[in-house]
């Protein structure tokens, strides 16, 4: 099990970034991430001080994005 956290202060919206959930939204923080092996994966938000929405995504880069 591993655990992550990071903050969003200073964030912006990058060009070309879609709109999550249909939520324009005005800032983001983008993760790369590779599984090591099948299996499941949990991410949350949890601890936000304000209304967050989570995106995900494969692809190689910001303008061509399949949601997941």
């Amino acid at each position: 099990s591993i655990s992550l956290a990071g903050h969003n202060t200073n964030a912006t919206k990058e060009g070309g970034e879609p709109n999550h959930a249909s939520n324009a939204g005005g800032s983001s923080v983008w993760w790369r991430w590779t599984a090591p092996a099948a299996g499941s994966v949990i991410l949350d938000t949890r601890g936000s001080v304000y209304d967050t929405t989570l995106g995900v995504y494969t692809g190689s880069s910001v303008s061509a994005l399949t949601l997941v």
